[in-house]
């Protein structure tokens, strides 16, 4: 993966996947430097890596709704169907897709690599620049890669903590809006239960306290939503889609699988939601329990930082230790 440095030259930059640095995903940074990465990574405005793929959808959106349209007026006036418009869809949406997908991975690839030079590093092979004196124009050379950073440049919103969007932090992100994965045994449990939510290991440890029980109504009240969304689409669709739909005179077969796929088609973003629901809110438990929710390990003694939050020693995830079983806003 590619891209320019700070003088123009297309170099050879750490891409983004690699910052996990776990499997044969090696990454020549120091741990701290992938840590604090992912985190501005993540805690970056939407509008900078999300748009590219609204755009997208909203275009497939487009084409979608225009072709299906032409479809059905095709079917009810000519009762035949062109060759082409059949296929059209098919072709329009991935030729569509590569030059949108090209944009992101090109904005993306830009930022993790002036991220990775803010932290003193080379964004193409990891050597510390720190100790390395700029040339006349403010460009550090790698003495490794001769790859050429200004160590000045910040990237923009590189030190925002309040641009995180508070649905993304629903699933499984510390408070420092880094993403964690929750190890496997705590993820039992359902909500709204919330003892039923507290893994196995700390039940009877954890005392199921009022900010606990707070804690479950939130997640009871979003998940109420859901279901009235889930219902809504149900009553939608058996209303307005079912009768269109036998208006087409497509084989049985057809109606059949239809009728199955198009109202299913919410489920998996429901249950999805749920999930992570359900793993957020053991999350907060553990995290009111001076336990780190992503390794289990204690965090009693482990002093915090001066942001408030608390981080880990083993895996490095960051959490405000308070008496509420939650974090405060940020």
């Amino acid at each position: 993966m590619r891209s320019p440095d700070d003088r123009g030259r297309l170099v050879k930059v750490i891409p983004a996947y690699q910052l996990g640095g776990a499997g044969v995903f090696w990454c020549p940074l120091p741990r701290e430097t992938r840590i604090l990465v992912q985190g501005q990574l993540q805690r970056g405005p939407w509008t900078e890596y999300y748009l590219p793929f609204v755009a997208l959808l909203v275009l497939w959106l487009i084409i979608f709704s225009s072709s299906s349209g032409a479809m059905i007026w095709f079917i009810r006036s000519t009762r035949s169907l062109p060759w082409f418009l059949s296929i059209l869809p098919g072709l329009l949406i991935p030729v569509s897709m590569f030059p949108f997908m090209y944009w992101a991975m090109w904005r993306m690839r830009a930022r993790v690599a002036r991220l990775i030079v803010l932290d003193g590093c080379c964004a193409t092979c990891g050597y510390a620049l720190d100790g390395v004196e700029p040339a006349s124009d403010g460009c550090t050379v790698c003495p490794e890669c001769g790859s050429a950073w200004n160590l000045s440049i910040m990237p923009a919103n590189s030190d925002s903590r309040t641009k995180r969007s508070e649905f993304a932090s629903v699933f499984c992100r510390d408070d420092r809006a880094l993403r964690i994965p929750l190890a496997r045994q705590w993820r039992a449990g359902t909500l709204p239960g919330i003892s039923s939510a507290v893994p196995r290991r700390f039940r009877g440890i954890i005392p199921l306290q009022r900010p606990d029980r707070e804690t479950a109504k939130r997640a009871a009240r979003s998940m109420g939503v859901m279901l009235l969304g889930l219902l809504a689409w149900f009553v939608l669709w058996a209303r307005v889609g079912a009768p269109l739909l036998t208006g087409l005179h497509l084989s049985a077969l057809a109606t059949s699988i239809l009728r199955v796929l198009i109202p299913a088609a919410p489920l998996p973003l429901f249950i999805a939601l749920l999930i992570a629901l359900s793993r957020q809110g053991t999350a907060r438990i553990l995290a009111a329990a001076t336990y780190c929710p992503s390794c289990g390990n204690a965090l009693a003694n482990v002093p915090a930082a001066p942001d408030g939050c608390t981080v880990c020693p083993e895996c490095g995830s960051a959490w405000r230790i308070t008496s509420k079983g939650q974090s405060p806003p940020t």
